[in-house]
């Protein structure tokens, strides 16, 4: 559970600004929750049945939220002022490191140099109209290019682990709550009805996307049934830095590209023509034989290259944005889309000599 608080609390959510931490914990919670939703306040409501109806129902809640910083005005020489989100110390405030905005850029509070401050204002506390955040710029305009009225600031704190079990870190009170339902969550039986649901829900679009690659509906379905084992037995591993999806997207086609090197490697077919093994079983295979044109269309992408060709197939059949699938294969939206249109273009070509 320590490297799930370590992570949540180096998320960033000022209070009515948590979508990070949202968005982190609405992963987690996916593989074991029986529903969940967000309501018009932003609150993450998740659902999990219990093993058997008791006529009684549970409520665990947990704050995801986080003091911070408010942008008010921004001075002539680029300097901005600022109102606190939540109760904050005035007197910790100076020199504190802060990311500001959707870009987070860095700041640092500031105040009156202290040989400049009188006997009198020393020994007090200062205003928080006093302070200010230095985003080493000099001028308005020039800061206003990089942030805006409204923008919110978190501060920024390494998450440290020192003494005997003890965690330094921001946040800390509201995200150890949202840690400990986490772990909650994820008991083993909460992950078992959890998981039971991700294969309902994400058999039939994988079974065909594997099915194109493979082709044998035996085959296909043993690499559906070896996606699923590696994901149970790799779920505490998931961090949510994906969606569920594209992770086990990424399973399954790194199990398609296994089978078809291992496949290629004893199949013993002419060496004029390596796809032959491929193509007789395309031609036997009733779901592709009583179709004369998806017949063609299969025969065409089995010219392509394999990765092309998950690449194909994702857009073409399961109309997957180009920014999923580069979550998935590690690659950039441009190259996915040079690839996929490459792709179009040798289809079109093998289609044209078989007229």
């Amino acid at each position: 559970m320590i490297n799930t608080l370590k992570t949540l609390c180096a998320l960033s959510g000022v209070s009515s600004f948590e979508d990070e931490v949202r968005d982190y914990i609405r992963q987690r919670v996916t593989p074991y929750a029986t529903d969940l939703r967000v309501d018009a306040m932003g609150n993450l409501i998740v659902l999990k049945k219990g093993a058997r109806a008791t006529g009684n129902k549970l409520m665990l809640c947990a704050h995801m939220d986080e003091v911070g910083l408010i942008i008010k005005s921004i001075t002539e020489d680029g300097y901005l002022k600022f109102g606190c989100v939540g109760g904050i110390d005035r007197r910790v405030l100076l020199g504190k490191q802060v990311a500001l905005g959707e870009q987070k850029v860095t700041g640092v509070i500031g105040l009156k140099a202290i040989h400049m401050t009188t006997a009198e204002e020393r020994k007090k506390v200062p205003k928080l109209e006093e302070y200010y955040i230095d985003i080493g710029v000099k001028s308005r305009e020039e800061a206003e290019k990089l942030v805006g009225i409204g923008d919110c600031g978190v501060f920024v704190s390494d998450v440290v682990e020192f003494g005997d079990g003890m965690l330094k870190a921001k946040a800390i009170d509201d995200r150890v709550g949202c840690a400990v339902m986490l772990k909650l969550l994820q008991e083993e039986s909460t992950q078992r009805k959890g998981f039971e649901l991700i294969v309902a829900q994400y058999s039939e679009q994988l079974y065909w996307q594997i099915r194109r690659m493979v082709l044998s509906h035996e085959d296909a379905n043993d690499l559906l049934q070896n996606t699923f084992i590696k994901a149970w037995t790799n779920i505490d591993y998931f961090r949510a830095e994906a969606k569920l999806s594209t992770w086990l997207y990424r399973i399954a086609l790194n199990e398609c590209l296994t089978f078809l090197n291992r496949q290629r490697a004893t199949t013993t077919v002419a060496i004029d023509d390596p796809e032959a093994a491929i193509v007789q079983k395309l031609e036997s295979d009733p779901y592709y034989s009583g179709d004369q044109v998806q017949m063609l269309l299969q025969k065409a992408l089995l010219t392509l290259p394999e990765k092309q060709r998950m690449v194909f197939n994702l857009k073409y059949y399961q109309e997957m944005k180009y920014e999923e699938m580069s979550e998935i294969f590690g690659t950039s939206v441009g190259a996915l889309k040079a690839s996929y249109h490459h792709a179009v273009k040798k289809i079109e070509k093998f289609l044209e000599e078989v007229d």
